[in-house]
């Protein structure tokens, strides 16, 4: 890959302040092959010092210099456009080479996709915890395959996780396992964030969030302050949903799992003998050593805990039965 000398200036300089080929690779958008081969170059030109001689001018691919102005048009308008086709728009306004340049020029000059900033925001001990779920489709040695939804909630200073398997995600579910979270950490985040799910949100209204009169019952009696995020702003709740994937890689591969109930039990000795005690990649800290500092400033779980009953309203039928579950 020909580098111009704008990238090769920013590789140099990058590595002068310390950055790693990786991230120098990154950051550029090139392969660390390109970086290792331009410092090596640049290293290797300062040994033997650099001729006053210009540098000889770089091949362009003879056969479609005089369709570049055709072919930058083209992928203005259609970025995501394939070799095949350019070839094939190509061959109309008269081109009659092959299809291997084509598919390397476009690889090279193809715009690269923006990525939006990540907003990274670190709390204070206590102040916040985030929220989500994540399917999963398994195939379980004695149930069979399944669908379950992952709960988890992650408390952001320390990133210690609860981690749950269901079959659903209904509001009972959902506090259920608000207050086995709040029991294994033996308190209380001040403020919790969510996306728009319906358990939480019952709608907006101007632009602002009406929140489920009965989830902030459940949040009034611990303490804390539901907050559900603009949306599609999944960004703003990365401690959580980043671990979905150190769940995929690390507690599901390799594993197999009889029943949900095993699930559960191997996900319980994994959050306590794994993620507790893992190196953070970020924090560069175990999150148990981090939940050190963070269990004295959540609130104090509550003398009773909130009442997670299943309540429902059946009719005696004349035969002096209820239903439940279409069983009289």
């Amino acid at each position: 890959m020909a580098v111009d000398e704008e990238t090769r200036n920013q590789i140099v300089t990058l590595d002068a302040k310390g950055r790693s080929r990786r991230q120098i690779a990154q950051r550029l958008g090139i392969s660390r092959n390109t970086v290792r081969r331009v410092l090596h170059a640049v290293a290797k030109a300062r040994r033997q010092g650099k001729s006053a001689l210009p540098p000889a001018p770089v091949r362009r691919e003879s056969k479609l210099v005089a369709y570049d102005s055709f072919i930058k048009q083209t992928l203005e308008e259609f970025p995501d456009i394939s070799a095949v086709r350019m070839l094939e728009e190509l061959e109309t306004k008269g081109y009659d080479g092959g299809y291997t340049i084509v598919k390397d020029l476009l690889r090279r000059i193809r715009p690269k996709p923006k990525k939006k900033p990540a907003q990274r925001i670190e709390t204070d001990p206590g102040e916040q915890g985030q929220q989500d779920w994540s399917p999963y489709v398994v195939n379980f040695i004695e149930d069979g395959q399944q669908k379950v939804s992952a709960f988890s909630l992650v408390l952001s200073y320390c990133r210690r996780q609860h981690l749950r398997f269901g079959l659903d995600e209904s509001f009972l579910t959902m506090i259920r396992q608000h207050r086995a979270a709040f029991e294994r950490f033996g308190g209380v985040p001040k403020e919790i964030l969510y996306d728009g799910q319906k358990v939480v949100l019952i709608g907006r209204e101007a632009g602002r969030p009406i929140y489920n009169p009965r989830f902030l019952a459940f949040a009034t009696y611990y303490g804390f302050r539901p907050y559900v995020l603009p949306p599609r702003r999944p960004d703003l709740k990365g401690k959580v949903e980043r671990p979905f994937e150190y769940v995929e890689y690390n507690l599901f591969n390799g594993r197999k799992f009889r029943s949900l109930k095993h699930l559960n039990e191997v996900a319980e000795w994994w959050l306590t003998n794994r993620a507790d005690i893992r190196i953070h990649g970020r924090l560069k800290e175990r999150p148990i050593d981090r939940f050190v500092q963070e269990a004295p400033h959540l609130l104090p779980l509550t003398a009773r805990p909130y009442d997670t009953a299943e309540v429902g309203y059946r009719v005696v039928s004349i035969e002096g039965l209820v239903s439940w579950d279409a069983t009289p």
